[in-house]
């Protein structure tokens, strides 16, 4: 079973994404900004795709991404947000995907199996 760290402020959509995805048979982990997912790094000895808001309090999604490449530059990351010019600093810096916020949950699951099987 693949499992998924979603980093997310929000609540809600946290919960709708955890909600979604355990649904496709994914194991979700969830982290409501970068530092509560270096925590969970640390306690998940496996992680195989990190999808992750931007704008989040107390460690943001650039520096989360910077964290995640050089510390474990092998598992991808699809970041979401819903501004393009956030969105392209991400992907300069090795974040894979994007979503633009809002998304639908099936745009959402076609960019995790897209992520998943390539």
């Amino acid at each position: 079973m693949c499992r998924i760290l979603v980093v997310e402020d929000n609540e809600g959509l946290r919960d709708l994404i955890r909600t979604l995805l355990s649904h496709q048979g994914y194991e979700v982990v969830e982290a409501a900004n970068g530092v509560e997912a270096m925590m969970q790094l640390k306690i998940h000895e496996r992680v195989d795709l990190v999808l992750s808001d931007i704008h989040m309090p107390d460690m943001d999604g650039i520096r989360l991404i910077e964290f995640l490449r050089l510390n474990y530059p092998t598992i991808p990351i699809v970041i979401a947000s819903a501004y393009i010019y956030q969105i392209q600093d991400a992907l300069k810096r090795g974040a894979i995907y994007h979503l633009i916020k809002p998304f639908s949950n099936q745009q959402l699951v076609d960019t995790i199996r897209s992520v998943m099987v390539g």
